[in-house]
């Protein structure tokens, strides 16, 4: 499966791409939203994995069915704010490879909605 990991943590990234590599999976990575939504439109991913609430906006509005997991910091405010915007799942920082591993696999078995 093709996924977006879109963070300005650039070892965030590098720790993503590998991560969902050894479960089988074409990671791409962008720094920021702008970045992020042009590799969206080249790439069409199935699943974009974003920190940020208006980076999850930007991509909602040009991909309204595609499969979010948002990465927050320590807050529980952001935690239900990003699945208000559209995220299907949210993963606090720090987590653990297992974490997002059965995260991603839970989003990518849950029916695509539109």
């Amino acid at each position: 499966m093709k996924i977006l990991v879109i963070d300005r943590d650039v070892l965030m990234c590098r720790t993503l791409v590998r991560i969902l590599g050894a479960e089988g999976h074409d990671a791409l990575t962008a720094p920021d939203s702008a970045r992020g939504i042009a590799l969206f439109y080249r790439e069409q991913p199935e699943v974009v994995i974003a920190e940020g609430g208006e980076t999850i906006l930007a991509i909602r509005r040009v991909g309204p069915s595609i499969k979010i997991i948002a990465i927050t910091a320590h807050d529980a405010d952001m935690l239900e704010t990003v699945r208000l915007i559209g995220a299907a799942d949210a993963i606090e920082k720090p987590f653990r490879t297992h974490e997002l591993v059965e995260r991603v696999r839970a989003v990518c078995r849950a029916p695509t909605t539109n």
